[in-house]
């Protein structure tokens, strides 16, 4: 959805970009199907959109500090690791951060992603992991969870096979929170 005011001639010269850059080039159709999924998160977002938001806000921050309590680098730290959902870690320590992920992955149950880093000079050999807390925010975890994670994430790190300390984790939040 794209919204604006076609009130003078610098808008009409930026809906023209619009126009022709949206559609064809990366919508197809206004698809039907995806609107009453995105009525309910509206609703939902509404109603529990800041509540959500400051939780997943406090467990991004409260894992970035677990995270470096067990010895992790979290960057960011001066500034709190974090104003949003994620969180940026230099895994150099640990090994090449590409190998880590698929590791957490297989081994843990632990999704992240490989991230270059500011000063990382070649994508293929990136030097940090991303997470969000997001998912697990909706699930019902709080700022306790996210120490029980670190740790959990840390002998990931390390190469641990903790999959099943992670689904036993997991298993204990199943419902689903601001709804």
């Amino acid at each position: 959805v794209i919204l604006g005011s076609m009130a003078g001639e610098q808008e009409m010269k930026w809906w023209t970009s619009v126009d022709r850059g949206v559609m064809p080039g990366s919508s197809s159709s206004h698809h039907l199907h995806t609107l009453p999924g995105l009525l309910i998160a509206i609703r939902e977002m509404a109603e529990h959109g800041k509540k959500y938001a400051a939780q997943i806000i406090a467990n991004a921050k409260a894992l970035g500090q677990a995270l470096a309590d067990e010895g992790v680098t979290v960057e960011a730290q001066e500034f709190g690791f974090t104003a949003s959902h994620q969180l940026a870690l230099n895994v150099t320590n640990f090994g090449n951060a590409k190998d880590i992920a698929r590791s957490l992955a297989e081994k843990s149950n632990i999704i992240t992603n490989f991230n270059m880093l500011p000063w990382d000079k070649d994508a293929r050999n990136p030097s940090g992991l991303r997470i969000g807390v997001q998912e697990m925010t909706r699930y019902g975890m709080k700022e306790a969870e996210m120490g029980e994670l670190a740790s959990l994430m840390k002998a990931g790190l390390e190469g641990k096979s903790v999959k099943d300390e992670v689904t036993k984790l997991r298993s204990r939040f199943t419902d689903v929170h601001f709804s």
